[in-house]
């Protein structure tokens, strides 16, 4: 996953979605659709994704 680069939404528990304090509504997103990611934020156990035109961050491993 890299800055710049689509991926493509695969679905996202309430779980998922909570670990880390994400932002953004995963419940906007569509299953399958790809999006471009903005903005990549590391941690030690989780990763953020901002993506382009999307308000909030989201978990990496609702993505492929």
């Amino acid at each position: 996953m890299k800055e710049g680069k689509k991926v493509k939404f695969i679905g996202c528990s309430e779980d998922q979605h909570r670990w880390g304090s994400h932002t953004g509504d995963y419940k906007n997103l569509i299953i399958g659709k790809k999006y471009t990611v903005e903005r990549i934020e590391v941690h030690s156990y989780h990763t953020k994704v901002w993506l382009m035109g999307i308000d909030g961050c989201f978990n990496s491993v609702c993505f492929k």
